[in-house]
């Protein structure tokens, strides 16, 4: 369409009746010039350009009816991983975007045209889209949403490219369910993959085809051991996160697990929840233990005595004077008498020379406090 030129495509395609008219025509002349004595040769002659005519003015309504089609729905786009690889390995320093045209003046203009217009005129008819449809030439799952931005492009659309460092660091994909968002991430996805680039992807609905494209992508270049998956709600095949495998301090170990905790109206309990946890976590560390919700859970499940008792087992071992009691405590059954006798012990003949703030913290939880009288 040239600069100034308006494309009416709105229009009644009148070209299909015309061409309607010119094939009959054409065609009751050759009867009559092949049955008849009217002239054979001059009627069969006449008859050609009739049926060129007809197959002119139906070329030309078959583009406008595909034109206002192409506006309602376009092709479904199939494409292998395979082809969509080559695609993102074509251009190296570009990236493929998707399918698409240049936008020029004469799509402004015919979309504004096209946005003037009642929806009514821009259909071609039920008839032609069914058709259409049955032929693979437009969408049969989304036949009714509108496509107008496809096919405003005339021409078939072909793959566009931009430079990688022109990419947006920021986008946002928005649409109603079903408009191809999840697959957008997907063909983005795939070419950071090519690209040799590390991605970080969350899911939270869990999107089965887009987690088996990338695992595809992965094993076509034997990378698929570096893909790390994590879903609560696949635990055969996810990786697992551990949330206290780093922290700056013990303390910050007790807020984590305290903060998943259900919440709570009285604040006092979970200033106590608090001091219960950090005084656990501290005496797990303390006997070189992993620190684990599993354990936490468990040293929170049992009576306070049961740490008290492992605690002062371990902690009374590393010192050649409490050694045998050590030993004593560790074959004692876990009770408010074996977890005493580690308070006692260590108040009477540890606190002087060998102090622990851990070991007095989970003594300050367990509740009893056996220093032994200051004489005065």
């Amino acid at each position: 369409m040239k600069d100034r030129q308006i494309y009416v495509f709105w229009r009644w395609p009148y070209e299909m009746p015309a061409s309607a008219v010119w094939f009959v025509s054409a065609t009751c002349a050759a009867l009559f010039g092949y049955y008849g004595n009217f002239g054979f040769r001059f009627l069969l002659l006449a008859s050609i350009p009739m049926y060129l005519l007809s197959l002119i003015r139906f070329v030309q309504g078959a583009s406008l009816l595909n034109f206002k089609a192409r506006l309602q729905s376009i092709p479904d786009l199939n494409m292998s991983l395979d082809k969509l690889i080559k695609l993102h390995q074509a251009y190296p320093g570009k990236t493929y975007i998707g399918h698409g045209f240049e936008w020029g003046q004469e799509q402004t203009q015919l979309y504004y045209d096209l946005r003037s217009r009642d929806d009514s005129v821009n259909h071609p008819g039920e008839v032609y889209m069914f058709f259409r449809r049955l032929f693979g030439m437009s969408s049969k799952f989304q036949p009714d949403d509108k496509m107008h931005l496809h096919g405003i492009g005339f021409k078939e659309e072909r793959p566009q490219y931009i430079n990688v460092t022109e990419r947006q660091q920021h986008a946002v994909y928005s649409g109603s369910t079903g408009t191809g968002k999840g697959r957008k991430a997907t063909i983005d996805i795939v070419g950071a993959l090519v690209r040799n680039e590390p991605c970080i992807i969350a899911d939270p609905k869990s999107d089965d085809v887009t987690l088996d494209v990338i695992y595809a992508t992965m094993k076509k270049f034997n990378r698929e051991k570096y893909l790390y998956y994590f879903s609560p709600s696949h635990p055969s095949s996810s990786v697992r996160l551990d949330l206290l495998n780093s922290y700056g301090s013990l303390a910050q170990v007790a807020t984590r697990i305290v903060n998943i905790m259900p919440p709570q109206k009285d604040e006092t309990f979970k200033q106590f929840a608090w001091r219960a946890i950090f005084a656990i976590v501290q005496a797990l560390t303390l006997m070189g233990e992993k620190l684990t919700l599993v354990k936490v859970r468990e040293c929170v499940q049992q009576d306070m005595s049961y740490l008290v008792k492992r605690a002062g087992a371990y902690y009374f071992s590393k010192f050649e004077e409490t050694q045998e009691i050590a030993k004593s405590v560790a074959n004692q059954p876990v009770s408010s008498k074996a977890a005493d006798l580690v308070v006692t012990t260590y108040y009477a003949q540890l606190e002087s020379k060998y102090p622990s703030k851990e070991m007095e913290s989970l003594f300050g939880i367990y509740g009893q406090d056996q220093r032994p009288p200051v004489s005065g």
